[in-house]
C-alpha cells in the first residue's frame, strides 16, 4: 500500500460514527476526538467517506482518551450486516457460506482498506487469513482484534461461530481479552497468522436471507464501487486467487465465474482477451502447487499425486511432464542438487 492509498477515501463514514458512539458511552466526547479534523462536516452524509489515516488517528485518539484498549472488540460484536452497507447486504444475500466468503473477500477492500484477505482448506477446517498491506503500527492490536471480531459477528448469521469457530491472533494474549473472552469464539494466541476458522461443513449450509437477485444487483453496484476507488485489480491475479484445492480438486470454469460473480461466457470472454485461457492458468496453478509439495521431503511421489487429486501415480507424473518438461523425480533430484 502506498502514500496515495492511505490518503484515499476508502472508510465507511458508518464505521467512524460506531468508533464515536462507543467512546461517548465511556465518556469521552465528541469534539476531543475529531478536534483539529476536518471530519465534522461528514457525519450527516450517509455516503461519505474518510481516508484510513483519518481513521486511525480518530482510533487512536478513542483508545487514548477511553484508556479502554479493548474497543476492537467492541466494535467487532456491534458490526452487523446494516453497519456495512451493501457489502453487508452482499454478503448475506449469497447462497450459503461459501459464496459469502467468497463475495466477501472479492470486495473487502470496499470496507477492509489495509488488509487483503484469503480463504482456504486445512484439513477438515476451512479459513479466512487477514494480512496487513502495511503496518498499522500502535493501533495494530487494536485493528486486529476489531478486524477478526467482524468475520466473526458477521459468519454468526449464518453459523453458530461461536460454538464451532476459533480466531487465531497473531499476538499475545491482551489484557482486555479477559473481559470478552465469553462473547467471542475461543481464540487462540502467538499464532503464526491472523485467521478465523470453522469447519468446512458449515461451508454449504444455505443461508436463510439469501436472494439470488439482491446478490446480482449488489455484486453489480460493488464491481462500480471498485472501479471508482481504483481497487479493481488485474483480472489474472483475481482468478488466480479464486482458483483454490479443496482436498486435492479444483474448482471449474463455472464455479470460479460465481466467485467472481461474473457469467460464465463473461469470464471466458476477458480471459481470452488477456491472451490465456483458464486450462493454461489451471495447469499453472497445479504445476506450482505440485513443485510446493515435491518440496517436502517427508512426502513421496505417491503421497504428492494423491495430495494433488489423483488416484493414479503415473498419471500425476503425466501430467507433471506435461507441465515442467521433466518427471517428478528429476525435478526433485535437481531441487536437492541445487540446494
Amino acid at each position: 500500500m502506498n502514500s496515495e492509498e492511505l490518503t484515499r477515501p476508502t472508510v465507511p463514514i458508518g464505521y467512524l460514527l460506531e468508533i464515536i458512539q462507543i467512546s461517548e458511552e465511556r465518556g469521552v466526547k465528541r469534539g476531543a476526538l475529531l478536534d483539529g479534523t476536518e471530519i465534522s462536516g461528514l457525519l450527516e452524509q450517509p455516503e461519505a467517506k474518510i481516508s484510513l489515516l483519518e481513521f486511525g488517528a480518530v482510533c487512536q485518539r478513542a483508545l487514548s482518551l477511553t484508556k479502554d484498549a479493548s474497543l476492537g472488540y467492541e466494535f467487532g460484536l456491534r458490526s452487523n450486516a446494516t453497519i456495512h452497507g451493501f457489502y453487508g447486504l452482499g454478503f448475506i444475500s449469497q447462497r450459503n457460506l461459501r459464496e459469502a466468503v467468497d463475495f466477501g473477500i472479492r470486495f473487502s477492500q470496499l470496507r477492509i482498506p489495509g488488509w487483503e484477505l484469503h480463504s482456504d482448506i486445512d484439513g477438515d477446517d476451512s479459513y479466512v487469513e487477514a494480512r496487513e498491506r502495511f503496518p498499522f503500527g500502535p493501533i495494530r492490536q487494536f485493528h486486529v482484534d476489531m478486524l477478526l471480531t467482524s468475520l466473526a459477528n458477521s459468519y454468526s448469521q449464518a453459523i453458530p461461530i461461536k460454538e464451532y469457530g476459533e480466531l487465531w491472533f497473531d499476538t499475545a494474549e491482551p489484557e482486555h481479552y479477559a473481559k470478552y473472552k465469553d462473547r467471542l469464539p475461543r481464540a487462540r494466541f502467538n499464532m503464526p497468522a491472523n485467521q478465523i476458522r470453522m469447519p468446512s461443513r458449515f461451508l454449504d449450509i444455505p443461508l436463510t436471507t439469501a436472494n439470488e437477485i439482491t446478490a446480482r444487483l449488489v455484486a453489480r453496484e460493488c464491481e462500480r464501487e471498485l472501479a471508482l476507488t481504483g481497487h479493481d485489480e488485474d483480472l489474472l491475479e483475481r482468478i488466480r486467487a479464486a482458483i483454490t484445492q479443496d482436498k486435492g480438486r479444483y474448482p471449474d470454469l463455472d464455479t470460479v465465474a460465481r466467485r467472481l460473480f461474473m457469467s460464465t461466457r463473461t469470464l471466458k470472454r476477458q480471459i481470452q482477451q488477456h491472451g490465456s485461457s483458464f486450462q493454461t492458468i489451471l495447469n499453472d496453478i497445479r504445476a506450482a502447487d505440485s513443485v510446493k509439495l515435491l518440496k517436502d521431503p517427508t512426502l513421496t511421489i505417491e503421497d504428492v499425486a494423491a495430495r494433488m487429486g489423483y488416484t493414479s501415480p503415473p498419471n500425476f507424473i503425466r501430467a507433471f511432464k506435461k507441465w515442467m518438461g521433466k518427471s517428478p523425480k528429476q525435478y526433485r533430484l535437481e531441487d536437492i542438487d541445487k540446494h
